[in-house]
């Protein structure tokens, strides 16, 4: 084992969850479950990481990804060989009280299985709220577990699991109806609740996103709650893998670059137009004749399709954007209304708009690095990747101020000199707008603009502080 970076000894976190990347992966839980466990074994903490055993990972059992951290997969056929994580084109899976219920047992069990003796039960999402109750409930008195606490962290508090109030006994904790009462959620079980509640700690994935889920207007009716347990709430901003996400090395850039080389940017800029038919000699509708494309800013985004992520403002918003002359670029999937105004708004707009309905890892590259700003306009979001990817990649992000995006956007046309984005308060069309046109006066200021992509690929971002916070928050815990 590698000598132990931090201060005091190293510590045994066991976590659990239901995506883990580069295993499974619906969305940015998978991202945290992949590379935090990672961060915090090269600070000499082992980790043992449990997650169920999906369809492509039939055979594998125990495997290894750094040498203080590995990977338990949880064994169900049944219940985790079928299509999508947690459902499919019909729907949710039925059975998933039971499918995650299962998980967080078998965490445990494998866990003593194995002598894994946990200083810290990391529970991640709706999908690990058992645990805690689990912990707390039937290894209470447990000499294996004694000293164990566990940490739930919320990832996106809108997703609650919730099911019928007769799938409590699901939970495997018995028919006791103090244990229900603490899950019951307006007549069904929230598995949310049920980990905010017997958790140790609760933390979410950015401070001002910890502040927002203790208001009415962001709690999804658990705002009470929390405030009840407040003392135990705190906010810890998520990082990113900074050598898989590294413009200096992605091969999906025709030219690869980093703050050093900025000027080598330009050449994936070209690339990008061209990809998307937004080509470099063609003029935006509302541009004034003559100005060419490059007087036009390009605004990708790489996002799935729903109204969280803004996207109700950004159809009220689109005419007046190409009225405007600024060229658009998406990529992602989601809704279908969403996917049917792009679809339109491609044809209509040719040259100057591209809409492509899915993902390519290769495409979501080219965009972050050659898109001039980086459109993130959430209605909430907890943490955001979506910018601190476009910030290393040099992509300005034009951003409505909550929850993760407040914690690391600061406007840069405020004062010159200053920022590293576009922020806008209020959450409108009318507002967006107003800030694509801010945008568009940056853009125009070379030399300007230039110093806010380097504010934000010269930011550090990865996972290296994020570990470092959370590592302090285990201790606390251990020591309470």
């Amino acid at each position: 084992m590698k000598a132990y970076a931090g201060s005091g000894a190293s510590m045994n976190i066991l976590f659990c969850a239901a995506e883990v990347v580069p295993f499974a992966k619906t969305g940015g839980l998978a991202d945290v479950a992949g590379a935090l466990p990672l961060a915090l074994g090269k600070r000499g903490h082992r980790v043992l990481i449990a997650t169920p055993q999906f369809a492509g990972q039939a055979g594998q059992r125990l495997v290894r990804l750094s040498p203080n951290v590995q990977v338990i997969f949880i064994e169900h056929p049944s219940f985790y060989h079928r299509d999508g994580i947690y459902g499919n084109a019909q729907g949710d899976h039925p059975d998933n009280a039971a499918r995650f219920s299962f998980l967080c047992h078998e965490a445990l069990k494998e866990s003593r299985r194995i002598g894994f003796k946990p200083d810290i039960v990391h529970a991640h999402d709706w999908h690990t709220g058992p645990l805690p109750m689990i912990l707390k409930t039937l290894y209470k008195g447990d000499p294996f577990f004694k000293k164990t606490k566990s940490l739930f962290t919320i990832h996106n508090l809108a997703y609650q699991g919730l099911f019928p109030a007769e799938q409590f006994f699901e939970m495997g904790v018995g028919p006791s109806p103090w244990a229900f009462k603490k899950c019951e959620f307006w007549g069904k079980v929230s598995y949310i609740k049920a980990g905010l509640e017997f958790a140790d700690a609760i933390n979410a994935v950015s401070p001002t996103y910890a502040a927002e889920i203790l208001t009415r207007e962001h709690g999804c009716g658990l705002d009470a709650m929390l405030r009840r347990r407040r003392g135990v709430v705190s906010g810890i901003l998520n990082g990113i893998d900074t050598d898989v996400w590294d413009p200096a090395r992605d091969k999906g850039l025709r030219v690869n670059f980093s703050a050093g080389t900025l000027s080598r940017r330009e050449a994936n800029r070209q690339a990008m137009l061209k990809r998307f038919g937004l080509w470099a000699g063609r003029e935006g509708a509302g541009a004034k004749a003559g100005a060419g494309a490059d007087s036009a800013p390009v605004f990708g985004m790489v996002s799935r399709l729903a109204e969280q992520k803004g996207f109700d403002i950004v159809l009220e918003a689109f005419e007046g954007l190409m009225k405007r002359g600024i060229k658009f670029v998406l990529l992602g999937t989601g809704e279908k209304k969403y996917e049917e105004f792009f679809k339109k708004a491609q044809k209509r707009y040719s040259g100057q708009a591209a809409c492509v309905l899915g993902f390519s890892g290769a495409e979501a590259s080219m965009i972050y690095g050659g898109a001039d700003f980086f459109l993130m306009p959430s209605r909430f979001e907890p943490c955001g990747l979506g910018q601190l990817i476009a910030f290393r990649y040099g992509a300005i992000p034009i951003v409505h101020r909550t929850g993760g995006l407040a914690d690391t956007v600061t406007d840069a046309t405020a004062k010159r000199g200053q920022g590293n984005g576009i922020v806008f308060n209020k959450y409108d069309a009318k507002s967006l707008l107003a800030a694509a046109d801010r945008a568009v006066r940056l853009f125009a200021d070379k030399k300007e603009v230039e110093r806010v992509r380097l504010a934000g690929m010269k930011a550090d971002f990865s996972w290296k502080l994020s570990a470092a916070k959370y590592e302090k928050l285990y201790r606390e815990l251990a020591n309470c």
